[in-house]
């Protein structure tokens, strides 16, 4: 995947000090295997952003 060149609205989440290992790729696998054959579409949710959702809604 490439995006354009731009500004992108990002989350950064830093627990601690911020020194430990980089576990994107245990979290969001898609992210590192992204040119692999077979790959797919990816679809990224986020729970945290549908609890908020579904409180809003009612």
């Amino acid at each position: 995947m490439t995006l354009e060149a731009g500004v992108y609205d990002a989350l950064i989440v830093e627990l601690g000090a911020g020194a430990g290992q980089n576990w994107w790729c245990v979290v969001y696998p898609p992210l590192c295997f992204a040119g692999e054959a077979g790959g797919g579409q990816v679809r990224y949710r986020s729970r945290l952003l549908e609890i908020i959702a579904e409180f809003f809604a009612g």
